[in-house]
């Protein structure tokens, strides 16, 4: 069966070679050979670095926007799927890049695209207190009621995280406050500190 690898022993060029060159062009932000060798061979958009990340994911966690401009031009895929579920649009919520999500969204990148523990981009902004990237997602579209594998909800991760700004901004947004993961508890039960299980209760009053 013809496969990606196939293709470039045709082509005549060493693989691990050609995506060792690349990687280190998407870590320097060499826009210029790295387009060199896609236009040489457009299927190292689907190659992986030994961790399992595509050239776009690695392009997010080494914050080069503009290498993660180019390879989206070129047709890689925002939701492709990396180690431990991970996406693109999660790598740039977790490294806190809001242009990167912004980019990834644009293109196509799923707001709620879970990862293998049932989280999504959301609700990791939100355990991080990180409200600019909280306000893109959810002006994107992102759910506020998705659940993690135990039935937890980005406002849950928020007061666990005892982040009063990230609370905030998402009962703002309308979340439900009232909502009860799989073990009975809902945000305030969850809540880190008292302060903030006062602004969740005086929030239902």
């Amino acid at each position: 069966m013809d496969n990606p690898l196939t293709r470039w022993f045709r082509r005549g060029g060493d693989p691990q070679k050609r995506l060792t060159r690349c990687l280190e062009a998407v870590k320097t932000g060499a826009i210029d050979t790295l387009e060199a060798e896609l236009e040489a061979d457009p299927s190292l958009l689907q190659a992986r670095n030994p961790y399992g990340m595509s050239l776009l994911m690695y392009a997010v966690f080494r914050h080069q926007l503009p290498v993660v401009a180019l390879l989206l031009s070129r047709g890689a895929d925002p939701n492709a799927i990396g180690p431990r579920g991970s996406s693109p649009l999660l790598t740039a919520v977790l490294e806190d890049q809001p242009a990167l999500v912004e980019a990834l969204l644009r293109a196509g990148a799923r707001p709620d695209q879970p990862d293998s523990f049932g989280a999504t981009p959301l609700m990791y902004a939100a355990r991080g207190g990180k409200a600019r990237l909280l306000d893109v997602l959810i002006a994107r579209g992102a759910s506020l009621e998705t659940r993690d594998q135990d039935g937890e909800t980005a406002l849950m991760y928020a007061a666990a995280a005892g982040s009063a700004s990230a609370v905030t901004r998402l009962l703002q947004a309308g979340a439900a406050r009232q909502a009860r993961n799989f073990e009975g508890a809902d945000a305030c039960d969850l809540a880190k500190t008292p302060e903030l299980r006062k602004l969740l209760s005086e929030e239902e009053e």
